[in-house]
Order: structure tokens, then sequence, then C-alpha cells
């Protein structure tokens, strides 16, 4: 694999609303000039096979196009690989305008810790708050 940067997508998640962002998404990258290669789910449990791929080829950034299953699927096959490799992951979801994990909590309820960041657009300054720690109180985050 070439490229560090590795983009896998399911077609009919969101009754195709995914190949649409699938579109977007590329324009964008190809615009900005970042390199990138991209496989399709085709079938259940295909998007884990392609994870687990991109990881074992050294893909540095995975981005998953898809619903609830292609995300969780990914997601899932990341972190086992992780933990084969002894390796950290960070998965980015998508916040909504109230701050909370997009859709179900399927990203929330993979992983340890949630941190967020928080800010407003006029100032360059983010805090970075930790808003769930399965090991213990989440002021202990970063300790």
């Amino acid at each position: 694999m070439e490229s560090q940067l590795h983009l896998i997508w399911n077609p009919v998640a969101g009754n195709g609303a995914a190949k649409e962002a699938y579109q977007l998404v590329t324009d964008a990258l190809a615009e900005r000039g970042i390199s990138f290669s991209s496989e399709k789910s085709e079938y259940a449990g295909h998007a884990t096979e392609l994870a687990k791929q991109a990881a074992q080829d050294g893909a540095k950034k995975v981005v998953v196009l898809g619903g609830d299953g292609t995300i969780r699927e990914v997601a899932s096959a990341l972190i086992d690989t992780a933990k084969t490799l002894d390796i950290p992951v960070f998965l980015v979801g998508h916040v909504t305008k109230d701050c909370s994990i997009a859709g179900p909590r399927t990203l929330e309820h993979l992983v340890d810790v949630v941190c967020q960041f928080e800010g407003d657009s006029e100032t360059a300054l983010r805090m970075l708050r930790a808003v769930k720690n399965r090991f213990g109180p989440t002021a202990a985050v970063g300790c």
C-alpha cells in the first residue's frame, strides 16, 4: 500500500448517502493533494477484512464512510490489530452540535477513553476534555 491514508466505504449505507459522501471526501482529498487508497465494502464482514489488511499493509490513517455496521466492523478490527501489535489506536467520530457523539454510541462502547475538543471558532485555543474513562474518573485521564 503506497498511501498512508486508507478509505473504506460502504456504498449502500444510508440508502446510498455514503456514496455521495465518498465522492465529496475523495474530491476534498484530491483537491488538497493528499494521496489515499480506497476499497469498497461489498458484504457483511468485508469491512473487517479490509481494515485488518490496511493495518497490516501499514496504513497510518483509516477513514470509514458507512453506517453503524461498517463503522463497528472497522473499529473492532483496528482495535483487535492494535492489541495484537501493542500500539495505540485513535478513533475519531462525528460530534453533533450539542457535543454528543453522533449516532448510536457504537464508538463510545468500543473504546477505553472518550475525549472531545472544546472551544469556539473565535479563538485558536482548544481544550481536550475527557468525558469517559473506563478505568476510573475522567479527571485521571492524562495524569
